[in-house]
C-alpha cells in the first residue's frame, strides 16, 4: 500500500470535510445539531469558527473566497435559503428560497453555475441554476 499513515485532523469530531482551492485549508462541519462551519489551517493551528446558520452539516459548499450554503429560513417554515458567506468581508447574502429540504450545493469552477438536489418526496430532482452572481 502507497502512502503514510492517516493521521487525526480535528479535535473535537468533524464531518464533511473540503479543502480551500489554495489547498490552505479544511473547512468541515461538526455532528448535528451543530449548524457551524469550522475552518483549521492544513499547515496545523487552531480550529477557527467561520459562521454558524449552516442549515444541516452537509448543506455547504466553498469555492474561492465563498461558501456557498443552504440555511434555515428566517420565519420557521420547511425548506431553506440559498446563501452566499464571503470569506474577505464575513457577511452573508440572500440568493434564493425554496419550500423543500435541500442537498449540498456544487458549483462551477468559474462560480457561474450552481446544482444541487431538492427533496420532494418520495423522489428528488437535481436543480441547475445558470449565471448565479
Amino acid at each position: 500500500m502507497a502512502g503514510g499513515e492517516a493521521i487525526q485532523v480535528t479535535l473535537d469530531g468533524g464531518f464533511r470535510a473540503q479543502e480551500s482551492m489554495d489547498g490552505r485549508t479544511l473547512f468541515y462541519s461538526k455532528r448535528p445539531p451543530s449548524r457551524i462551519l469550522f475552518a483549521r489551517p492544513e499547515a496545523g493551528g487552531e480550529e477557527e469558527k467561520v459562521f454558524e446558520g449552516i442549515g444541516s452539516y452537509s448543506w455547504w459548499s466553498v469555492s474561492g473566497h465563498s461558501v456557498y450554503y443552504f440555511g434555515l429560513r428566517n420565519d420557521s417554515t420547511p425548506g431553506a435559503v440559498l446563501r452566499i458567506f464571503d470569506l474577505r468581508t464575513r457577511t452573508s447574502r440572500d440568493m434564493a428560497v425554496y419550500n423543500t429540504s435541500p442537498g449540498r450545493p456544487s458549483l462551477s469552477p468559474d462560480q457561474k453555475t450552481v446544482v444541487f438536489d431538492l427533496q420532494k418526496p418520495p423522489n428528488a430532482d437535481l436543480m441547475l441554476i445558470e449565471d448565479f452572481r
